[in-house]
Protein backbone atom coordinates (compact mmCIF):
# COMPACT_ATOMS: atom_id res chain seq x y z
CA UNK A 1 0.00 0.00 0.00
CA UNK A 2 1.40 3.39 -0.99
CA UNK A 3 2.03 5.82 1.82
CA UNK A 4 0.23 9.16 1.53
CA UNK A 5 3.18 11.38 2.40
CA UNK A 6 1.06 14.52 2.32
CA UNK A 7 -1.10 13.17 5.16
CA UNK A 8 2.01 12.11 7.06
CA UNK A 9 3.51 15.58 6.65
CA UNK A 10 0.26 17.22 7.77
CA UNK A 11 0.07 15.03 10.86
CA UNK A 12 3.69 15.70 11.80
CA UNK A 13 3.25 19.46 11.31
CA UNK A 14 0.08 19.45 13.42
CA UNK A 15 1.70 17.41 16.21
CA UNK A 16 4.77 19.62 16.25
CA UNK A 17 2.63 22.77 16.34
CA UNK A 18 0.46 21.42 19.18
CA UNK A 19 3.46 20.43 21.28
CA UNK A 20 5.08 23.83 20.74
CA UNK A 21 1.85 25.56 21.76
CA UNK A 22 1.70 23.56 25.00
CA UNK A 23 5.36 24.33 25.72
CA UNK A 24 4.79 28.07 25.21
CA UNK A 25 1.75 27.98 27.50
CA UNK A 26 3.84 26.22 30.16
CA UNK A 27 6.58 28.86 29.81
CA UNK A 28 4.04 31.68 30.05
CA UNK A 29 2.78 30.47 33.45
CA UNK A 30 6.08 29.05 34.70
CA UNK A 31 6.56 31.77 37.33
CA UNK A 32 3.13 31.08 38.82
CA UNK A 33 3.34 27.27 38.63
CA UNK A 34 7.10 26.45 38.82
CA UNK A 35 6.48 23.14 37.02
CA UNK A 36 10.15 22.15 36.99
CA UNK A 37 10.62 22.55 40.75
CA UNK A 38 10.09 19.07 42.20
CA UNK A 39 12.10 17.30 44.88
CA UNK A 40 11.58 13.97 43.08
CA UNK A 41 13.65 15.31 40.16
CA UNK A 42 16.56 15.83 42.51
CA UNK A 43 16.15 12.52 44.34
CA UNK A 44 15.45 10.56 41.14
CA UNK A 45 14.15 7.61 43.20
CA UNK A 46 15.12 4.01 42.45
CA UNK A 47 12.70 1.09 42.44
CA UNK A 48 13.21 0.49 46.16
CA UNK A 49 12.77 4.17 46.97
CA UNK A 50 9.52 4.32 44.96
CA UNK A 51 8.29 1.36 47.02
CA UNK A 52 9.23 3.25 50.18
CA UNK A 53 7.17 6.26 49.04
CA UNK A 54 4.16 4.02 48.38
CA UNK A 55 4.58 2.40 51.77
CA UNK A 56 4.52 5.81 53.50
CA UNK A 57 1.28 6.74 51.74
CA UNK A 58 -0.44 3.40 52.39
CA UNK A 59 0.52 3.12 56.06
CA UNK A 60 -2.36 4.31 58.31
CA UNK A 61 0.32 5.42 60.79
CA UNK A 62 2.37 7.18 58.12
CA UNK A 63 3.74 10.71 58.38
CA UNK A 64 0.89 11.99 56.19
CA UNK A 65 -1.41 11.88 59.29
CA UNK A 66 -4.44 10.97 57.20
CA UNK A 67 -5.03 7.60 58.83
CA UNK A 68 -6.60 5.01 56.52
CA UNK A 69 -7.71 7.58 53.91
CA UNK A 70 -5.11 6.72 51.25
CA UNK A 71 -5.07 2.99 51.96
CA UNK A 72 -8.87 2.83 51.75
CA UNK A 73 -8.95 4.63 48.39
CA UNK A 74 -6.15 2.39 47.08
CA UNK A 75 -7.98 -0.81 48.01
CA UNK A 76 -11.27 0.53 46.68
CA UNK A 77 -9.69 1.31 43.31
CA UNK A 78 -7.45 -1.73 42.80
CA UNK A 79 -8.82 -4.69 44.75
CA UNK A 80 -11.50 -6.94 43.21
CA UNK A 81 -14.90 -6.07 44.67
CA UNK A 82 -15.19 -9.40 46.50
CA UNK A 83 -12.03 -8.64 48.50
CA UNK A 84 -12.93 -5.14 49.64
CA UNK A 85 -14.17 -4.15 53.07
CA UNK A 86 -13.00 -5.01 56.55
CA UNK A 87 -11.32 -3.08 59.34
CA UNK A 88 -8.27 -1.04 58.27
CA UNK A 89 -7.34 0.92 61.38
CA UNK A 90 -4.99 -1.84 62.59
CA UNK A 91 -3.46 -2.49 59.17
CA UNK A 92 0.30 -2.98 58.95
CA UNK A 93 2.36 -2.07 55.88
CA UNK A 94 5.76 -3.74 55.59
CA UNK A 95 8.53 -2.90 53.14
CA UNK A 96 10.63 -5.78 51.75
CA UNK A 97 8.55 -8.44 53.53
CA UNK A 98 10.38 -11.78 53.69
CA UNK A 99 8.63 -14.82 52.24
CA UNK A 100 9.28 -16.82 55.40
CA UNK A 101 6.47 -19.28 54.71
CA UNK A 102 8.52 -20.78 51.86
CA UNK A 103 11.19 -23.36 52.58
CA UNK A 104 13.09 -23.22 49.31
CA UNK A 105 13.31 -19.50 48.59
CA UNK A 106 13.96 -16.50 50.77
CA UNK A 107 12.54 -13.71 48.64
CA UNK A 108 11.12 -10.34 49.61
CA UNK A 109 7.82 -8.85 48.51
CA UNK A 110 8.21 -5.12 47.90
CA UNK A 111 5.19 -4.15 50.03
CA UNK A 112 2.94 -6.31 52.21
CA UNK A 113 -0.33 -4.89 53.54
CA UNK A 114 -1.94 -6.96 56.29
CA UNK A 115 -5.27 -6.51 58.04
CA UNK A 116 -6.98 -9.05 60.33
CA UNK A 117 -8.61 -10.62 57.25
CA UNK A 118 -6.52 -9.56 54.23
CA UNK A 119 -2.98 -10.09 52.96
CA UNK A 120 -2.14 -7.86 49.98
CA UNK A 121 1.25 -8.18 48.34
CA UNK A 122 2.40 -5.38 46.06
CA UNK A 123 5.25 -6.13 43.64
CA UNK A 124 6.67 -2.92 42.20
CA UNK A 125 8.40 -3.42 38.83
CA UNK A 126 8.86 0.00 37.19
CA UNK A 127 11.93 -1.14 35.25
CA UNK A 128 13.54 -4.42 36.29
CA UNK A 129 12.55 -7.84 34.99
CA UNK A 130 11.23 -10.71 37.13
CA UNK A 131 13.28 -13.53 38.54
CA UNK A 132 12.51 -17.18 37.82
CA UNK A 133 9.21 -18.26 39.47
CA UNK A 134 9.17 -15.03 41.46
CA UNK A 135 5.43 -14.28 41.15
CA UNK A 136 4.50 -17.95 41.63
CA UNK A 137 6.42 -17.99 44.90
CA UNK A 138 4.79 -14.77 46.10
CA UNK A 139 1.31 -16.16 45.46
CA UNK A 140 2.16 -19.33 47.36
CA UNK A 141 3.57 -17.36 50.28
CA UNK A 142 0.46 -15.16 50.51
CA UNK A 143 -1.78 -18.24 50.51
CA UNK A 144 0.04 -19.49 53.64
CA UNK A 145 -0.49 -16.37 55.75
CA UNK A 146 -3.76 -17.69 57.22
CA UNK A 147 -5.89 -14.80 56.03
CA UNK A 148 -9.46 -15.02 54.79
CA UNK A 149 -8.47 -13.14 51.65
CA UNK A 150 -5.19 -12.66 49.82
CA UNK A 151 -4.18 -10.93 46.63
CA UNK A 152 -1.00 -10.00 44.73
CA UNK A 153 -0.94 -6.71 42.83
CA UNK A 154 1.77 -6.45 40.17
CA UNK A 155 2.68 -2.87 39.20
CA UNK A 156 4.79 -2.51 36.04
CA UNK A 157 5.92 0.68 34.37
CA UNK A 158 3.67 0.27 31.32
CA UNK A 159 1.09 -2.19 32.70
CA UNK A 160 2.73 -5.22 31.09
CA UNK A 161 2.29 -8.70 32.57
CA UNK A 162 5.03 -10.62 34.41
CA UNK A 163 7.09 -12.85 32.15
CA UNK A 164 6.49 -16.56 31.61
CA UNK A 165 9.52 -17.48 33.70
CA UNK A 166 8.09 -15.66 36.70
CA UNK A 167 4.63 -17.22 36.38
CA UNK A 168 3.15 -19.27 33.55
CA UNK A 169 0.19 -17.87 31.60
CA UNK A 170 -1.96 -20.77 32.81
CA UNK A 171 -1.16 -20.22 36.49
CA UNK A 172 -1.58 -16.45 36.13
CA UNK A 173 -4.98 -16.78 34.45
CA UNK A 174 -6.17 -19.16 37.18
CA UNK A 175 -5.01 -16.70 39.86
CA UNK A 176 -6.76 -13.83 38.06
CA UNK A 177 -9.98 -15.83 37.77
CA UNK A 178 -9.83 -16.55 41.52
CA UNK A 179 -9.25 -12.84 42.29
CA UNK A 180 -5.81 -13.62 43.71
CA UNK A 181 -3.74 -11.69 41.16
CA UNK A 182 -4.02 -8.52 39.07
CA UNK A 183 -1.75 -6.25 37.05
CA UNK A 184 -1.66 -2.47 36.73
CA UNK A 185 0.64 0.19 35.31
CA UNK A 186 2.02 3.47 36.54
CA UNK A 187 -0.73 5.29 34.66
CA UNK A 188 -3.19 3.58 37.03
CA UNK A 189 -1.04 4.60 39.98
CA UNK A 190 -1.12 8.15 38.63
CA UNK A 191 -4.95 8.11 38.72
CA UNK A 192 -4.99 6.95 42.36
CA UNK A 193 -2.45 9.59 43.40
CA UNK A 194 -4.60 12.26 41.72
CA UNK A 195 -7.51 11.07 43.88
CA UNK A 196 -5.25 11.17 46.93
CA UNK A 197 -4.41 14.84 46.32
CA UNK A 198 -8.12 15.65 46.34
CA UNK A 199 -8.52 13.75 49.61
CA UNK A 200 -5.71 15.69 51.31
CA UNK A 201 -6.45 18.07 54.16
CA UNK A 202 -2.80 19.02 54.37
CA UNK A 203 -1.04 21.34 51.93
CA UNK A 204 2.25 19.62 52.70
CA UNK A 205 0.89 16.13 51.99
CA UNK A 206 -0.73 17.37 48.77
CA UNK A 207 2.58 18.91 47.62
CA UNK A 208 4.44 15.66 48.39
CA UNK A 209 1.99 13.58 46.36
CA UNK A 210 1.93 16.13 43.53
CA UNK A 211 5.72 15.85 43.25
CA UNK A 212 5.35 12.09 43.01
CA UNK A 213 2.73 12.50 40.29
CA UNK A 214 5.09 14.75 38.30
CA UNK A 215 7.85 12.15 38.58
CA UNK A 216 5.52 9.43 37.25
CA UNK A 217 4.40 11.64 34.36
CA UNK A 218 7.98 12.31 33.31
CA UNK A 219 9.22 8.74 33.78
CA UNK A 220 6.28 6.68 32.54
CA UNK A 221 3.85 8.91 30.64
CA UNK A 222 4.74 10.79 27.46
CA UNK A 223 3.26 14.26 27.48
CA UNK A 224 0.45 15.81 29.47
CA UNK A 225 -3.14 14.59 29.33
CA UNK A 226 -4.12 17.71 27.37
CA UNK A 227 -1.36 17.17 24.80
CA UNK A 228 -2.30 13.54 24.38
CA UNK A 229 -6.00 14.33 23.98
CA UNK A 230 -5.44 17.00 21.34
CA UNK A 231 -3.15 14.77 19.29
CA UNK A 232 -5.39 11.71 19.71
CA UNK A 233 -8.44 13.69 18.60
CA UNK A 234 -6.59 14.74 15.44
CA UNK A 235 -5.47 11.16 14.70
CA UNK A 236 -9.04 9.87 15.07
CA UNK A 237 -10.62 12.72 13.13
CA UNK A 238 -10.47 10.82 9.83
CA UNK A 239 -9.21 7.44 8.55
CA UNK A 240 -6.39 9.03 6.59
CA UNK A 241 -4.92 10.63 9.72
CA UNK A 242 -5.04 7.34 11.57
CA UNK A 243 -3.33 5.54 8.68
CA UNK A 244 -0.64 8.22 8.59
CA UNK A 245 -0.08 7.84 12.34
CA UNK A 246 0.47 4.10 11.90
CA UNK A 247 3.15 4.74 9.27
CA UNK A 248 4.77 7.30 11.57
CA UNK A 249 4.78 4.82 14.48
CA UNK A 250 6.52 2.19 12.35
CA UNK A 251 9.06 4.73 11.18
CA UNK A 252 9.86 5.79 14.76
CA UNK A 253 11.02 2.25 15.55
CA UNK A 254 13.36 2.29 12.56
CA UNK A 255 14.60 5.78 13.49
CA UNK A 256 15.46 4.61 17.03
CA UNK A 257 17.48 1.70 15.65
CA UNK A 258 19.35 4.10 13.38
CA UNK A 259 20.07 6.49 16.26
CA UNK A 260 21.26 3.67 18.54
CA UNK A 261 23.72 2.57 15.85
CA UNK A 262 24.77 6.22 15.50
CA UNK A 263 25.34 6.45 19.27
CA UNK A 264 27.57 3.36 19.21
CA UNK A 265 29.59 4.97 16.43
CA UNK A 266 29.87 8.17 18.46
CA UNK A 267 31.10 6.19 21.47
CA UNK A 268 33.73 4.50 19.31
CA UNK A 269 34.88 7.90 18.10
CA UNK A 270 35.12 9.14 21.72
CA UNK A 271 37.31 6.15 22.53
CA UNK A 272 39.72 6.52 19.57
CA UNK A 273 42.26 8.64 21.42
CA UNK A 274 42.09 6.33 24.44
CA UNK A 275 42.51 3.17 22.33
CA UNK A 276 39.22 1.95 23.76
CA UNK A 277 36.65 -0.29 22.12
CA UNK A 278 33.06 -1.51 22.43
CA UNK A 279 31.10 -4.71 21.88
CA UNK A 280 27.46 -4.44 20.78
CA UNK A 281 24.64 -6.90 21.48
CA UNK A 282 21.32 -6.48 19.70
CA UNK A 283 19.94 -3.51 17.77
CA UNK A 284 16.61 -2.95 19.49
CA UNK A 285 14.81 -5.67 17.52
CA UNK A 286 14.89 -8.47 20.08
CA UNK A 287 14.39 -8.93 23.79
CA UNK A 288 17.70 -7.31 24.76
CA UNK A 289 20.00 -4.57 23.58
CA UNK A 290 23.35 -3.83 25.22
CA UNK A 291 26.79 -2.37 24.66
CA UNK A 292 29.97 -3.13 26.61
CA UNK A 293 32.50 -0.31 26.79
CA UNK A 294 36.20 -1.03 27.36
CA UNK A 295 37.44 2.53 28.04
CA UNK A 296 41.14 1.79 27.81
CA UNK A 297 41.06 -1.09 25.38
CA UNK A 298 41.96 -3.67 28.05
CA UNK A 299 39.93 -6.49 29.48
CA UNK A 300 38.00 -4.35 31.99
CA UNK A 301 34.65 -3.30 30.54
CA UNK A 302 31.34 -1.88 31.71
CA UNK A 303 28.02 -3.16 30.38
CA UNK A 304 25.12 -0.84 29.49
CA UNK A 305 21.83 -2.72 29.00
CA UNK A 306 18.17 -1.89 28.42
CA UNK A 307 15.88 -3.62 30.89
CA UNK A 308 13.05 -4.27 28.47
CA UNK A 309 12.55 -5.34 24.89
CA UNK A 310 13.74 -2.92 22.26
CA UNK A 311 14.90 0.31 23.87
CA UNK A 312 12.41 0.33 26.73
CA UNK A 313 12.17 1.33 29.41
CA UNK A 314 15.38 2.03 31.31
CA UNK A 315 19.11 1.75 30.73
CA UNK A 316 21.37 0.45 33.51
CA UNK A 317 25.12 0.08 33.61
CA UNK A 318 27.50 -1.85 35.77
CA UNK A 319 29.61 -4.97 36.18
CA UNK A 320 28.11 -8.07 34.61
CA UNK A 321 29.23 -11.54 35.66
CA UNK A 322 30.08 -13.55 32.55
CA UNK A 323 28.25 -16.83 31.96
CA UNK A 324 31.46 -18.49 30.70
CA UNK A 325 33.67 -20.23 33.25
CA UNK A 326 36.98 -18.62 32.22
CA UNK A 327 36.12 -15.07 33.17
CA UNK A 328 34.42 -14.84 36.54
CA UNK A 329 34.46 -12.14 39.19
CA UNK A 330 36.38 -13.40 42.23
CA UNK A 331 35.15 -11.05 44.96
CA UNK A 332 31.71 -9.53 44.22
CA UNK A 333 31.34 -8.14 47.76
CA UNK A 334 34.59 -6.17 47.46
CA UNK A 335 33.60 -4.90 44.04
CA UNK A 336 30.28 -3.75 45.49
CA UNK A 337 32.08 -1.98 48.34
CA UNK A 338 34.56 -0.24 46.03
CA UNK A 339 31.92 1.02 43.59
CA UNK A 340 29.40 2.01 46.24
CA UNK A 341 32.08 3.95 48.09
CA UNK A 342 33.26 5.75 44.96
CA UNK A 343 30.02 6.20 43.01
CA UNK A 344 27.37 6.47 45.69
CA UNK A 345 24.77 4.23 47.27
CA UNK A 346 22.13 4.35 44.54
CA UNK A 347 23.00 0.96 43.14
CA UNK A 348 21.78 -2.60 43.08
CA UNK A 349 23.11 -6.10 42.87
CA UNK A 350 22.03 -9.58 41.88
CA UNK A 351 23.71 -12.90 41.20
CA UNK A 352 24.69 -11.86 37.68
CA UNK A 353 25.18 -8.15 38.35
CA UNK A 354 27.48 -7.66 41.36
CA UNK A 355 26.94 -3.90 40.94
CA UNK A 356 24.75 -1.77 38.70
CA UNK A 357 22.99 1.57 38.71
CA UNK A 358 20.55 3.52 36.55
CA UNK A 359 22.04 5.59 33.75
CA UNK A 360 20.68 8.92 34.97
CA UNK A 361 22.17 10.93 32.11
CA UNK A 362 19.31 9.58 29.98
CA UNK A 363 16.69 8.30 32.40
CA UNK A 364 13.69 7.47 30.23
CA UNK A 365 14.19 6.24 26.67
CA UNK A 366 10.47 6.32 25.95
CA UNK A 367 10.72 10.10 25.90
CA UNK A 368 12.36 12.05 23.05
CA UNK A 369 15.16 13.62 25.13
CA UNK A 370 17.77 10.80 24.88
CA UNK A 371 17.23 10.47 21.15
CA UNK A 372 17.55 14.24 20.64
CA UNK A 373 20.80 14.11 22.62
CA UNK A 374 22.14 11.46 20.24
CA UNK A 375 21.17 13.61 17.26
CA UNK A 376 23.18 16.45 18.80
CA UNK A 377 26.14 14.18 19.72
CA UNK A 378 25.60 15.03 23.41
CA UNK A 379 25.33 11.54 24.92
CA UNK A 380 28.32 9.43 23.84
CA UNK A 381 30.69 11.31 26.13
CA UNK A 382 28.44 10.60 29.11
CA UNK A 383 28.55 6.85 28.36
CA UNK A 384 32.34 6.92 28.23
CA UNK A 385 32.62 9.06 31.40
CA UNK A 386 30.39 6.63 33.31
CA UNK A 387 32.38 3.61 32.13
CA UNK A 388 35.66 5.30 33.03
CA UNK A 389 34.38 6.16 36.52
CA UNK A 390 33.49 2.51 37.18
CA UNK A 391 36.85 1.23 35.95
CA UNK A 392 38.76 3.88 37.87
CA UNK A 393 36.95 2.97 41.09
CA UNK A 394 38.07 -0.64 40.71
CA UNK A 395 41.75 0.00 40.06
CA UNK A 396 42.49 3.16 42.05
CA UNK A 397 42.94 2.73 44.92
CA UNK A 398 43.88 -0.97 44.58
CA UNK A 399 41.20 -3.34 45.85
CA UNK A 400 41.43 -6.72 47.47
CA UNK A 401 40.36 -9.15 44.75
CA UNK A 402 40.47 -12.90 45.32
CA UNK A 403 42.36 -12.49 48.62
CA UNK A 404 45.36 -10.55 47.22
CA UNK A 405 46.15 -7.00 46.32
CA UNK A 406 45.24 -6.00 42.78
CA UNK A 407 47.08 -3.49 40.62
CA UNK A 408 46.04 -2.02 37.32
CA UNK A 409 47.77 -4.79 35.39
CA UNK A 410 46.27 -7.54 37.54
CA UNK A 411 42.62 -6.51 37.49
CA UNK A 412 40.48 -9.49 36.41
CA UNK A 413 38.17 -9.26 33.43
CA UNK A 414 34.86 -8.11 34.91
CA UNK A 415 33.09 -7.58 31.64
CA UNK A 416 31.18 -9.97 29.44
CA UNK A 417 33.38 -11.61 26.79
CA UNK A 418 32.25 -11.10 23.22
CA UNK A 419 31.65 -14.84 22.86
CA UNK A 420 29.28 -14.98 25.81
CA UNK A 421 25.53 -14.61 25.68
CA UNK A 422 24.48 -11.03 26.34
CA UNK A 423 22.91 -10.07 29.67
CA UNK A 424 19.14 -9.91 29.43
CA UNK A 425 16.03 -9.36 31.50
CA UNK A 426 15.76 -12.95 32.72
CA UNK A 427 19.19 -12.75 34.29
CA UNK A 428 19.26 -9.03 34.82
CA UNK A 429 19.23 -7.02 38.02
CA UNK A 430 16.50 -7.60 40.54
CA UNK A 431 18.00 -6.54 43.78
CA UNK A 432 16.59 -8.83 46.40
CA UNK A 433 12.97 -8.90 45.23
Amino acid sequence: MAVNMEQVDQLLRFTSTELEAHRKAAQMYARQLSPGLAIMKVINPSENEISAILRVLLDPNGAHSHGTTFLSSFLERFLPESLRGGELSGASVTLEARTDRLDWHKRRIDILVETPTLALGIENKPWAADQQEQISDYLLHLSKLNKERHHLLYISGDGSLPNEGSISSLEREKAEAANRFSTMGYADLHAWLSDAVRLCDSVRAAAFITDFITFIEEQFMSGSDVEQKDITDRILAEPGSFEASMHVADSVVAAKKHLWAKLCGQIEKELESKHGRITRFGDGSGSWTAVVIYPNGGSLGVCFEFQGAGFDPELIYGIYRARGGERMIQSPSEIQAALTSSLGAKQGKSDKWPWFRRFSAAANWKLPEPWKMIMGDQLAGKFVESAEAVCQALVDPPQQVGGSKSTGSEVPDLSMPASAQAPNGSGGPDAGS
